[in-house]
């Protein structure tokens, strides 16, 4: 069976400037306290949709928030654009389903706004009106037109090395395996690895289900609740063991130590090149790691990485690289 992750609304003060789709929310609705909003990208963004009344159901781990969806009713529902159709096509059926009058939908021109006012209709009856501010639109769409939708019914399954892998809606490479991992899988291949090992940021969960097979207890991370869902079910779908913890990089593991944490973390933010969740992860591993542990990361070449990991490590080689990737292995933590 697998575990649901149920995590409660908590309100917190605003730190950071809010995206321009929730400040349109906030500039055009006085209350929210009729509202349940879906997928606000940020903390601070849920905070203050928090603060108005809504309730948050929130796709990321760093986002406080209810998952899955709740089975309450209200008289709106509101949609923040996430990246990918597929997941927009969900959250506006979780939405119809939710909202006994109206959807409204939040975005900006480069999440997809346009193209998401022909999609709402399958999902309301017309669009009533849309705002303008901020840079960004609201669609208010309705009355809702209910779609009962689950992520199950979208998950893919593709086989890679003879495991059945299960990705859904948006989660990273979905559908297939990307040439990092798959270089990092190649890397690993003949390595002597030690017993507990900390698969950060598993995606559809294909590391950690490769290195289970090979009798390694593993614990899978991510940000994404749809990713952790996914982990999940690759290893059912494979009949496999491990732990699979919705975590902000580290956070969730408590005092939890590894022999091995391998990694192919994320360097993109929307359009942009971040690299500020690969260099916690590298900062923070040493702390993460037992006596004797490692650290393996494949990232792209033109990334900096290879500094920042002998920063924090007295040893640092490359196990495999090729003219877009390379795979780094550290030890030696240096403390």
């Amino acid at each position: 069976m697998l575990s649901v992750h149920a995590l409660h609304c908590v309100t917190v003060a605003p730190k950071s400037p809010l995206a321009n789709a929730t400040r349109l929310v906030l500039d055009r609705l006085e209350s929210l306290e009729d509202v349940i909003a879906y997928a606000p990208k940020t903390a601070d963004d849920a905070a203050a949709l928090a603060d108005r009344g809504a309730l948050i159901v929130s796709l990321d781990a760093r986002v406080p928030g209810v998952f899955p969806a709740p089975d309450e009713r209200r008289p709106r529902a509101l949609v923040t654009l996430p990246k990918g159709k597929q997941l927009r096509d969900l959250l506006f059926a979780w939405a119809s389903c939710a909202a006994t009058e109206e959807v409204l939908v939040a975005g900006i021109k480069r999440e997809g706004i346009k193209s998401a006012r022909k999609a709402i209709l399958k999902f309301a009856e017309q669009v009533r009106t849309v705002e303008h501010g901020k840079h960004a639109q609201l669609i208010f769409a309705g009355p809702p037109i209910p779609r009962e939708v689950s992520p199950a019914s979208l998950e893919k399954r593709f086989v890679y090395d003879e495991l059945t892998l299960v990705s859904l809606p948006g989660v990273f490479a979905s559908g297939r395996v990307d040439a990092g991992t798959q270089m990092l899988l190649a890397a690993l291949a003949n390595q002597p690895l030690g017993k507990r090992i900390l698969d950060l940021g598993c995606g559809c969960g294909v590391i950690g289900a490769s290195l289970a097979r090979r009798g390694h207890e593993v614990t899978m991370v991510d940000v994404d609740r749809f990713a952790i869902l996914a982990a999940e079910r690759t290893l059912v779908a494979n009949e496999l063991t491990g732990d699979v913890i919705p975590s902000d990089v580290y956070e969730g593991l408590g005092r939890k130590r590894f022999d091995v944490i391998v990694t192919n973390p994320p360097f993109h933010q929307g359009v942009a090149t971040d690299r500020e969740v690969a260099e916690r992860i590298i900062a923070e591993a040493p702390r993460r790691l037992v006596a004797d542990g490692k650290l393996v990361v494949v990232c792209n070449r033109f990334l900096p990485y290879k500094a920042l990991l002998h920063d924090r490590f007295a040893n640092v080689s490359v196990l495999k690289e090729d003219g877009r990737f390379v795979v780094y292995e550290a030890s030696t933590a240096i403390v």
